[in-house]
C-alpha cells in the first residue's frame, strides 16, 4: 500500500517524536541502572533502556524507509538533567523514584498516546509495516511501564514509603 502524502506526514511526525524520546529516554534509564546498588532494579532499568533505545533506532530506520530523514538534534531540554539526577550514585533509587513519578494528568496524557497509536494500527491508509511497527512499539511499552511500576512500587516500599 502506497502512503498519501497526510498519511506520510502524520507517520512522520509521530515517528520524529518517538524516535528522539526513545533514544533519550535509553539514555537516562542506562545511566540510572548503571549506578544502582539494586540487582533487581537494574534489570528491570538495564531491559526497559535496551528497549527505549531499539526503539529509538527502529523508528529512525522507518522515517528514512519513508523517504525522510531523522535530523540527529537534541529536541528534550531536560535530557542534561536527567542524565545529572538518575546518573547520580550518591542520590538513592527511592529519591529517583519520586522524580520520575508522573500525577493522574501526566499518566492520562500517556494512556491517550497509547490509545491513539492504537488507532493509527487500525488506519488502513497507513502502510502495514508501519501499522505493524506501532501495534509492536505499544505493546512493548505497555509492558515496560508494568514493569518499571512494579520495579518502583518495590524501591518505594523498601525505603519506606
Amino acid at each position: 500500500m502506497r502512503l498519501n502524502r497526510r498519511s506520510s506526514r502524520r507517520i512522520w511526525v509521530c515517528s520524529t517524536r518517538s524516535s528522539i524520546a526513545e533514544r533519550n529516554a535509553g539514555r537516562y534509564l542506562k545511566a540510572w541502572a548503571d549506578v544502582t546498588p539494586d540487582p533487581d532494579l537494574r534489570r528491570a532499568l538495564s531491559l526497559v533502556a535496551a528497549r527505549e533505545t531499539t526503539h529509538g533506532d527502529v523508528f529512525r530506520q522507518r522515517i528514512e524507509r519513508l523517504g525522510f530523514e531523522l535530523l540527529d538534534k537534541d529536541d528534550d531540554p531536560e535530557l542534561a538533567e536527567r542524565l545529572r539526577v538518575l546518573g547520580d550514585p550518591a542520590r538513592s533509587d527511592a529519591e529517583k523514584v519520586r522524580s520520575r513519578r508522573r500525577d493522574a494528568a501526566a499518566e492520562a496524557g500517556v494512556d491517550a498516546f497509547f490509545a491513539s497509536l492504537d488507532d493509527k494500527v487500525a488506519d488502513e491508509s497507513v502502510d502495514a509495516l508501519t501499522r505493524d511497527t506501532l501495534r509492536w512499539f505499544v505493546h512493548e511499552e505497555r509492558d515496560s511501564r508494568a514493569l518499571l511500576r512494579a520495579a518502583y512500587t518495590r524501591v518505594k516500599e523498601a525505603a519506606g514509603g
